[in-house]
């Protein structure tokens, strides 16, 4: 078996699918080992997301950027052996947004001359809009999953969401056109969670197994999408 490389953005849904292949115990342990920034050694920060956004109602509700510290290296095989499981099989997971510096770190290998034969999951959503109201949630509150101890209360912002939302349309447009050519299987998150079944049985070669993760969104995020779609028009 291939290994396989979760290609995502941001709330599409990736976490679900990873969880369930790592739970498979044979199709790799696909976790985010390209997270960290190079110049801060950090994974993403809340301004981060939302740089370009000047509106200081915006920007009031973010912390200031941690510089941490620089990156000196980077050791792909501590990753390597961090994403197999007993039977061989690779796996990692990895947003648009980090491929900057993962270019950098390959300089001129690729992903297969370092891990081998690959695989490529595309993981959609199509509800931009919905994907961008759970990011801004998350950003906010850093309760990326359910069982997270909400560190704020999330406040909406039409200019934050917009954001947001052309921000991840952008990171799935530059997967889409980087895996041209790769023949990807594509999943699409709406369709996904309501049956992982087959995804997984295709990726995986075993039955699903029970989903690990619960729902977080609610009638929160159902509100502020509502509220979102009427004030863009």
């Amino acid at each position: 078996m291939s290994g396989l490389i979760v290609c995502a953005t941001q709330r599409s849904g990736s976490t679900l699918l990873c969880e369930l292949l790592k739970a498979t115990g044979v199709a790799g342990v696909p976790n985010e080992y390209f997270q960290h920034f190079k110049d801060s050694g950090i994974a993403d920060q809340p301004r981060q997301y939302l740089a370009g956004v000047s509106d200081p109602s915006v920007l009031g509700l973010l912390p200031p950027l941690d510089p941490g510290v620089p990156e000196t290296s980077f050791d792909f095989e501590a990753v390597r052996r961090a994403g197999t499981t007993p039977n061989g099989v690779f796996a990692a997971k990895i947003m648009w947004s980090h491929t900057p510096d993962l270019w950098v770190r390959l300089g001129e290998r690729s992903l297969e001359d370092v891990f081998g034969p690959l695989r490529y999951v595309q993981v959609v959503r199509r509800d931009k809009v919905a994907q961008a109201v759970s990011l801004w949630t998350a950003i906010q509150t850093q309760a990326w999953r359910s069982g997270d101890s909400p560190v704020a209360e999330p406040v909406y912002s039409f200019a934050a969401i917009k954001h947001l939302t052309e921000w991840l349309a952008a990171g799935e447009r530059g997967w889409t056109e980087w895996l041209r050519g790769r023949s990807p299987d594509v999943v699409v998150y709406e369709d996904f969670a309501r049956d992982p079944g087959p995804t997984i049985e295709i990726l995986a070669g075993v039955k699903a197994p029970p989903s690990p993760l619960l729902r977080q969104s609610g009638s929160r995020s159902s509100a502020w999408a509502a509220r979102f779609a009427s004030e863009a028009a």
